[in-house]
């Protein structure tokens, strides 16, 4: 099977990677990810070629820190965090929850793996199981792993505005949102223009890194000077600043893709977070104008499921398959693997047609 398998973007050929349904797709569209490459030098970017198939990958080395908040053996958890391991991610390791790739003939997993291999020596394969279940297989050692799940919240055709919204909710969340206003209401919010993100760009990473601290599983870290270029490559992406006294406590980006609005990467000061309802009120904003761009959803990524199902979003399952490469940690590690699940949250219902 003929691979043609680029290690970055300024290897690719623009014209021979992209083609109308490509460019079509944002998350596989060449101008979109050679950002995401050009940013990030220190991890492998893969675009993989295959007929008219094409894979966006990332092969990055970290150290799992115990897989932090999944319940896993405390002994395993204590001895990988020794080891710092390869992995190869078959998606964006950047915006793990959208498809960044494009299937549309027959394509053998396990044959693009072994063509990886030669040139780079992978300890783990991570394959999201959108992808996993649109390719061929016959190997039978990845294992099924439930991650956090993403958590969306459809719009409602009726609203045409955040009062329509706040008034389908039930008199408890209405007294919510009252009080997040109440709250942030000498909080400053104004679009960050591409010399504001120059100005605020140490700011700005700095707040990005207090917020993926808490992550359950990190992998390499975002540079959030991609931004100044996203904002100038796609008019649909834009970056809110969240100011007091003119100081930037809180970030929120937010961007469109056909019937979808994303809000997905953001920072926070946590000493002010609490007592100006900070994120909260980052939550109202992407809901607002998700509205008024009349989409259908607003997808708000994992992370925090049960405080956002009290603003309406429900959970999408979502799982990993897991392959590892080394026979003895295969022996070590798959007998815990294959009982890692999500902690359990209670799902709130704030409408009142729930």
């Amino acid at each position: 099977m003929d691979f043609n398998i680029n290690y970055n973007y300024d290897s690719v050929d623009p014209l021979k990677w992209s083609d109308r349904s490509h460019n079509q797709n944002l998350f596989i569209n060449y101008n979109f990810l050679k950002l995401f490459s050009k940013f990030h030098p220190s991890i492998i970017h893969l675009f993989i070629q295959n007929g008219k198939n094409r894979i966006f990958a990332n092969i990055f080395t970290i150290n799992v820190k115990g897989l932090k908040g999944y319940s896993i053996n405390k002994l395993c958890s204590f001895l990988i965090s020794f080891f710092e391991f390869k992995f190869l991610y078959l998606t964006n390791a950047f915006i793990t929850n959208v498809r960044s790739f494009s299937i549309t003939e027959p394509l053998n997993l396990d044959s693009l793996i072994s063509k990886i291999s030669i040139d780079n020596k992978i300890n783990f394969v991570v394959v999201p199981d959108v992808l996993y279940e649109s390719l061929d297989h016959s190997n039978k050692d990845y294992i099924k792993i439930e991650v956090e799940e993403d958590m969306y919240l459809s719009l409602d055709s009726s609203w045409n505005d955040f009062e329509s919204y706040k008034l389908s909710l039930k008199t408890k969340y209405r007294k919510k949102i009252k009080s997040i206003f109440n709250k942030s209401k000498n909080v400053e919010i104004r679009e960050l223009s591409k010399i504001d993100l120059s100005n605020y760009k140490s700011e700005i990473q700095i707040l990005f890194n207090n917020v993926i601290k808490s992550n359950k599983f990190q992998g390499p870290t975002f540079n959030t000077e991609t931004f100044a270029d996203l904002i100038k490559e796609h008019e649909s992406f834009k970056v809110f600043g969240y100011f007091l006294n003119d100081d930037l406590v809180a970030f929120a980006s937010e961007f469109s893709h056909i019937d979808n609005h994303y809000s997905y990467y953001i920072g926070l000061n946590y000493e002010f977070n609490r007592k100006f309802a900070l994120y909260e009120r980052i939550l109202c904003e992407a809901i607002k104008n998700a509205i008024e761009l009349k989409k259908n959803s607003l997808i708000l990524g994992r992370t925090a499921n049960e405080f956002k199902s009290n603003f309406g979003a429900v959970p999408k399952k979502s799982f990993i398959y897991l392959k590892i490469q080394n026979v003895i940690l295969n022996f070590l590690l798959k007998p815990y693997l294959v009982k890692i699940k999500p902690k359990d949250w209670v799902q709130r219902y704030p409408f009142k047609k729930s």
